[in-house]
């Protein structure tokens, strides 16, 4: 079975099974399912889970965190370390985020990773609202545009939103994008303060917006890999 956005999913039938479960091998899905269910019952789980089911996929495909891994981005920096102390500490320096792990951290261990990530999470959540909303407001400012207000979120499958109520919702990790993208995040979700479709008028100001280089940006987007 071919999804679009989930993209290539294994079925297999069960006559142990008594519900739906799903995991990602190598990024494809595989769901097992009742032997007795139907494809039309199939697609339907899969309609009604698509979220959860993206989520998963972002998650289970993610490499493991390991000693010395860091990220460096124009607007945050992160480092991890083994230390010799039988606590973790983290330290924040500007942008830069240095993770002192304790001397018997065990980084194979499934809970130990998931904690990481958390710890990760609430620092990329913190530096974003520092960083984003005057770069968001100047933008607006810059170009006669109005938001609501904005918001910062934790999803890892759209960089950002906007709803009817001109509010602006940007994940934090969008964060780890280099500037030049961020703005453009920011100028295509301001874009939809003005229209709320993807048609030809909101690409034509969006491409106006970004002095005619949305579509090398958005492609340049599309290819960005998240570091973890």
């Amino acid at each position: 079975m071919k999804d679009s956005e989930l993209g290539k999913i294994v079925i297999k039938k069960n006559g142990r099974a008594k519900s739906f479960t799903a995991r990602v091998r190598y990024g494809v899905f595989h769901i097992t399912a009742p032997s007795f269910v139907s494809e039309a019952s199939i697609r339907e789980f899969i309609a009604q889970n698509r979220k959860a089911l993206m989520e998963l996929k972002v998650t289970q495909s993610l490499p493991l965190i390991q000693d010395g891994f860091s990220i460096q981005s124009d607007a945050y920096d992160l480092y991890l370390k083994l230390g010799k102390s039988t606590t973790s500490s983290l330290s924040v320096e500007d942008k830069a985020h240095t993770l002192l792990l304790n001397r018997d951290f065990n980084f194979d261990d499934a809970n130990s990773q998931q904690w990481l990530r958390k710890v990760i999470e609430e620092t990329l959540v913190t530096r974003a609202k520092q960083v984003f909303p005057p770069v968001l407001r100047d933008l607006a400012n810059k170009h006669s545009l109005f938001f609501l207000r904005m918001s910062i979120n934790r999803a890892k499958t759209r960089w950002g939103s906007c709803s009817s109520r001109q509010s602006i919702n940007l994940s934090c990790y969008t964060l780890l994008l280099p500037s030049p993208l961020i703005r453009y995040v920011m100028l295509h979700e301001l874009t939809h303060t003005i229209h709320m479709n993807h048609g030809e008028k909101f690409w034509a100001l969006l491409n106006q917006l970004c002095e005619g280089k949305a579509e090398a940006l958005n492609a340049e987007l599309q290819r960005y890999k998240m570091p973890f």
